[in-house]
């Protein structure tokens, strides 16, 4: 596809996704409406950093708010206790205070801090769409509400499995994830600062 026209579908169909997820609009021929837990599952493996020396370590530390690639990580050396194993194509998550704004995708085998849940992507979502879904306006929102605790406010993976939202067919999802690239960092900044006082505001009502 030329990439004038690539740029005008993944312009069009990320507008409609924005669209149905804040004003539930009628969505278009070949979308449907899905819940996370519809199109990916947790990954609940424990791995052991001394058994383990060759793979890649991911903290949170390591994690970029509103980047959805790895581009940093540490090594087994650097940890002791056990940890959560994840594979090349599944997508990471940040639960310890969502409202960072942390997801990413992952392109190699490694292990991560217990507190990044580890998504395994079914064949019916792109993994680098699932990312994107992650980062969005509606996401964050949602778990930023499902938070508990005040000092380390953590949503679980009981509670965003349930989240729902427009899922586009697949050429329509790989068009969208890349546009997520290239948004602005004041804007992200912004999304996130707000997510941050909503949480902090619920956080008050307690």
């Amino acid at each position: 596809m030329p990439r004038p026209i690539f740029r005008a579908v993944a312009r069009h169909a990320g507008s409609v996704v924005r669209d149905a997820m804040t004003e539930q609009r009628d969505l278009p021929p070949g979308w449907r409406v899905a819940r996370l837990g519809d199109v990916c599952s947790l990954r609940a493996e424990s791995v052991q950093p001394a058994k383990n020396s060759d793979l890649r370590y991911v903290g949170l530390e390591h994690m970029d708010s509103g980047n959805s690639s790895l581009i940093r990580w540490g090594s087994a050396e650097d940890v002791s206790s056990a940890k959560s194993r994840f594979c090349a194509g599944d997508v990471l998550y940040g639960k310890l205070r969502p409202y960072l704004d942390k997801a990413a995708f992952a392109d190699f085998d490694g292990m991560c801090s217990t507190d990044i849940l580890v998504l395994k992507i079914d064949e019916s979502i792109a993994p680098q769409f699932s990312a994107y879904l992650l980062h969005s306006n509606a996401f964050l929102d949602y778990a930023v509400k499902t938070t508990q605790g005040v000092n380390h406010p953590r949503t679980s993976w009981a509670s965003i499995t349930k989240f729902a939202f427009p899922l586009p067919p697949l050429p329509e999802q790989r068009a969208i994830a890349p546009s997520r690239g290239r948004c602005g960092r004041c804007k992200r900044h912004r999304r996130r600062g707000g997510a941050r006082r909503r949480w902090s505001a619920s956080a008050r009502r307690r």
